[in-house]
């Protein structure tokens, strides 16, 4: 075990900003703290930093525990948004920056330097000055500072925000490339779901102050633990049925399930949601066009559901607005929550 939080309260103008947090995290693993603004995900990273007080709680770090350790000393490196390089030295002197400090060989340095360059693909940039590089070159060159510190634990607090979309696609890449290689163990905080299901071994989804989930990707987003986990990670479909001798039975169908008999309510995914064209039940309210893919929201009666397929059902005629199709459910994509 890498990193273990054990009820982590943090309060800041007077206000407790989290609340009994528990967290275990292996070595070399990559987590995500996700969640809105204000949810005290950025509060989290730097508490593991140091940089905030806990009122209550331990932070364990590789089976130590760092509470009351100054953030220098506890081998917890962090990149901040706003990446603080120093716009008067070289990328060479930032990146050793930190070696410099702990006066290691200036020749040992200069390996460091060029190794770390040549992952973050910079080679040759020694000697250029922070303000003749790009935000995605500086961003390279702030990650390549915080590596060479050598740390135990590497925490990235919103570190891409500020790019476009492609730069911000290509950083993720890069630092997952890395932190595989370097067996790095790594948090990141991010409100971008997208970046956080691609990049993560594990994802924290934090909620007012809250870890209200924990898991891996495919399970936070298959299996949320409650509605409003799974509200987050996008526009779901939900219906309130009935389940009989495993078969869950609504007014609009009928699916097999694996849960006691009792009152749920099931929560369907869009893109669990196929069109049928041999049926005519539901008609075809709006359809909006999302390049590879579209939405489509159906109507019957007073009920909406949303589906979203792949966009090659545009060249179909019977695809139209108007038209009346039917929904086949996918049943083992399926979550219940109990009514």
């Amino acid at each position: 075990m890498s990193l273990k939080l054990e009820n982590l309260k943090v309060n800041m103008g007077g206000n407790e900003i989290l609340h009994d947090i528990n967290l275990d995290m292996n070595s070399g693993e990559f987590i995500s703290l996700l969640g809105p603004s204000g949810c005290g995900k950025s509060t989290l990273l730097k508490t593991i930093a140091g940089l905030n007080d806990l009122q209550e709680g331990k932070v364990i770090l590789f089976d130590k525990e760092i509470q009351d350790i100054s953030p220098e000393k506890r081998g917890a490196v962090i990149v901040f948004q706003d990446l603080r390089l120093f716009p008067h030295l070289s990328v060479e002197k930032n990146i050793a920056f930190a070696m410099n400090l702990k006066k290691i060989n200036k020749n040992e340095q200069k390996k460091v330097v060029k190794k770390l360059l040549r992952e973050v693909h910079l080679e040759g940039f020694e000697n250029r000055k922070i303000k003749e590089l790009s935000g995605g070159q500086m961003q390279r060159v702030a990650l390549a500072r915080a590596l060479a510190s050598n740390p135990k634990i590497l925490l990235l607090d919103e570190p891409f925000s500020g790019l476009d979309e492609k730069l911000r696609i290509e950083m993720g890449q890069l630092v997952k490339k890395l932190q595989r290689e370097n067996k790095i163990t790594m948090i990141l905080v991010t409100h971008d779901k997208n970046e956080a299901l691609q990049l993560s071994d594990k994802i924290a989804l934090i909620m007012h102050g809250d870890i209200i989930q924990y898991d891996n990707p495919y399970k936070i987003y298959t299996s949320p633990y409650s509605k409003e986990v799974a509200n987050y990670f996008g526009k779901n479909n939900y219906f309130i049925g009935k389940v009989d001798n495993k078969i869950f039975k609504t007014e609009h169908f009928e699916i097999k399930c694996n849960k006691k008999d009792g009152n749920y309510e099931a929560m369907i995914r869009p893109a669990n949601v196929i069109i049928d064209n041999n049926k005519n039940d539901f008609q075809i309210k709006e359809i909006t066009y999302l390049g590879d893919f579209v939405e489509i929201t159906l109507k019957k009666d007073k009920k909406e559901v949303l589906a979203k397929a792949s966009a090659d059902l545009l060249s179909k005629d019977c695809f139209k607005e108007g038209n009346k199709v039917g929904i086949i459910i996918k049943e083992e994509e399926i979550t219940y929550f109990e009514v």
